[in-house]
């Protein structure tokens, strides 16, 4: 069997699915991106993504940062910008943050599942380093943190390409409400619950 390759978001939207049919339809969605491969036009958070990196690499100021919700043709995302751009300046404003290189990290189920869960950036908050990864939602969306821990332990217990700095802390950032989730302690049961869901899905797969 050909080893199945999926992002993270992918794999966490297939293990909250309520029951049989919403899953064979999640995985169903899923092979069906990864067929049309991904595009640029239809991500709606890129541009924010790589002008957060940009700021903390000192490729743009803050002022330029600040100004990316002008460069968005459309009204609403506009507004989702702008308040996804002020939310995070002020989350970062009386913080010492500095910018540090990461990797690539995929956690791998049998060999037979390759969950991509690399950072966005790390950053050194306080002297404190974090391999982040944004998570941009809508103001309007509800954030789910059952699904925000899942993927926090996930992330812990990936596989990396690279050394990370000593003592770094698994972290997801929604900028547009200037939420910070950090993992927990080490949880069996969460383990034991991602790998049953990864076998579902890669019998699924299989099938659809």
């Amino acid at each position: 069997m050909t080893q199945i390759n999926i992002p993270i978001t992918s794999f966490i939207k297939f293990a909250f699915s309520q029951n049989g049919l919403a899953r064979t339809k999640c995985v169903r969605e899923i092979k069906q991106q990864i067929e049309q491969q991904y595009n640029p036009h239809f991500d709606y958070w890129k541009k924010l993504r790589e002008s957060i990196v940009k700021l903390h690499k000192g490729t743009i100021s803050i002022e330029e940062f600040h100004s990316i919700p002008l460069q968005i043709p459309e009204e609403s995302k506009r507004r989702n910008y702008l308040i996804a751009v002020n939310n995070y300046i002020r989350l970062i404003k009386n913080k010492n943050v500095e910018y540090f290189e990461t990797g690539k990290s995929y956690w791998n189920y049998r060999d037979e599942l390759l969950v991509n869960s690399s950072p966005t950036i790390g950053l050194y908050i306080d002297k404190v380093p974090h391999l982040i990864r944004l998570a941009p939602r809508k103001s309007k969306d509800r954030e789910d943190k059952r699904r925000v821990f899942t993927a926090l332990t996930l992330m812990s217990e990936s596989q990396k390409n690279y050394v990370p700095p000593t003592d770094s802390i698994n972290a997801i950032l929604n900028p547009v409400k200037s939420k910070l989730y950090l993992e927990s302690p080490h949880n069996d049961d969460l383990l034991i619950a991602l790998e049953s869901d990864a076998a579902a899905f890669c019998a699924t797969w299989q099938r659809v």
